[in-house]
Formats: structure tokens, sequence, C-alpha cells
């Protein structure tokens, strides 16, 4: 194994082990939406990494949407704690927004 923790990339003041769990739980919602069988809001939702804390911001139509991010964000090694400001809103005469 090797020790990232302190790795950086050059002209980026982010260690690379939390732009590393950043595109993990990004691949990880790319693939539940193309691939699973769970409702996931995958391009309304931003991520951002830092010393192993997870935000999440966004838009999701429920709290499925919600919960099923959580989850998977959890699920990526790495993650200490995840906090998250999104925001629900119904999608008008159930017309869903494009993700």
């Amino acid at each position: 194994d090797v020790d990232a923790s302190n790795l950086k990339i050059k002209e980026s003041h982010q260690p690379f082990t939390d732009m590393l769990i950043t595109a993990k739980i990004k691949g990880l919602f790319i693939k539940e939406k193309v691939f699973g069988d769970r409702d996931i809001a995958a391009l309304n939702l931003s991520v951002e990494t830092k010393n192993g804390v997870v935000y999440l911001t966004g838009i999701v139509d429920n709290q499925e949407q919600l919960q099923n991010a959580l989850r998977l964000i959890r699920s990526v090694k790495g993650v200490k704690k995840v906090e998250y400001h999104v925001k629900q809103v119904t999608p008008v005469n159930g017309n869903q927004p494009s993700t």
C-alpha cells in the first residue's frame, strides 16, 4: 500500500486522497444512475471532499434520492463524515428534471 495522505496534485491545494474520494463518489453516482436500480439525482448533486469530510450539495426530487446518495457516499473507504445541504424540489406535473 502507498500512503497518499500527503500527496498533492500540482496546481491544486487539495490532497490526493480527497480528490480520490470525490472521484469515487461521482463514479458511483453515475454508475448507479446508468446501471443501478435505485433512484439517484446524479447530475444534480455536487460533491467535494476536505480531510475525509464529504460535502454534498444540490437538488433532489425526494428523500429516497438523498438517502441513496448518502448510502453510496458512506460506502467509500476514507469517508470520515458526510455533511449535506440538499434541497428537495418536487417536479411540476410529474416531469422529472434531467439528471
